[in-house]
């Protein structure tokens, strides 16, 4: 629970670092909302959730008053209290040295958890005229394509000195891209499928190719080829602009082939015609059928 003390021009939160740890949120583009006490009190039941699996994520069933440091996210604690920084830090600086020689130097939140200055007494080393003041938005969320935050993000990476662009495009490859691409083949093999009329949808294909529900031939997918390889040509494009490892190489390698073995035999979804029981022939655009995950023998292709 918090209390509003004023309002920002900026599209963010300003919070105590203690509250945006509890609320699981950090300072990296996060989405993060608020809910008033009464309205959460007055407007909300439990009935009102979802029973799919997340449905009570983000919910307002717990209202915790006090914060206790230890409780949350230690990501929280890396914040300096320091008035002013001593000479011996900007020496190490010059020096090169490691962030943790100079640790000692600074006086950061982790050091002050043990006592009651966890809660107060929290310094600053330089004055600002409006906190506000700068962009009022974060670029990731201005930039709508995926495609643009990454070529900005390695922009930003290729004019900083202190940052090796490579390690932060395999950093891209490595946390993101291919955890996404190996997830969504996971997602597409183990599918469910929908019907476009009734909206019902079944763990396999039934056998008679058509909705058990309403009889009707109008079964889709759910999981699409185009959102398994969505990020693969990225990925592929970061791996030659950078000259990256042959271990990425190779285990994008090895996806492709999987992707290939996946979609290179499916025949295109067609458009089918049926009947209704009225006889009113009608057309279901992107329709399943059992046969179209079998490869038909070399006999039969020829007929064809």
């Amino acid at each position: 629970m918090g209390r509003i003390v004023g309002f920002t021009k900026a599209k963010v939160n300003f919070a105590h670092p203690y509250w945006h740890a509890a609320k699981r949120r950090n300072a990296d583009g996060d989405e993060d909302s608020i809910l008033l006490a009464l309205d959460a009190f007055l407007n909300f039941s439990k009935f009102y959730l979802p029973e799919i699996r997340g449905g009570k994520m983000d919910a307002p069933l717990i209202l915790v008053a006090n914060i206790n440091p230890h409780e949350v996210d230690d990501e929280s604690h890396n914040v300096d209290t320091s008035l002013r920084y001593p000479v011996s830090f900007y020496e190490a600086s010059l020096k090169g040295s490691s962030p943790k020689t100079v640790l000692p130097l600074i006086d950061m939140i982790h050091n002050r958890l043990d006592n009651q200055t966890a809660y107060e007494g929290f310094n600053y080393s330089h004055e600002t005229s409006h906190i506000f003041d700068g962009p009022s938005s974060t670029a990731y969320k201005n930039l709508t394509t995926m495609e643009d935050k990454v070529n900005a993000q390695l922009h930003v990476a290729e004019i900083i000195r202190a940052v090796d662009v490579t390690d932060v495009a395999t950093r891209i490859i490595v946390n993101h891209f291919i955890p996404d691409l190996i997830g969504n083949l996971r997602r597409f093999g183990s599918q469910k499928f929908r019907c476009t009329k009734c909206n019902r949808t079944f763990r396999r294909i039934p056998l008679s190719e058509a909705c058990p529900n309403c009889n009707e031939p109008s079964l889709n997918l759910t999981v699409f080829e185009k959102s398994v390889t969505k990020y693969f040509g990225m990925a592929e494009r970061l791996i030659n602009t950078y000259d990256l490892s042959e271990y990425l190489k190779n285990r994008l390698d090895i996806l492709k082939h999987n992707i290939d073995s996946l979609f290179s035999e499916s025949p295109p979804l067609k458009t089918m015609k049926s009947t209704s029981k009225k006889g009113v022939s009608s057309k279901f655009d992107d329709t399943v059928k059992l046969s179209d995950y079998f490869i038909k023998p070399e006999s039969e292709t020829k007929k064809d």
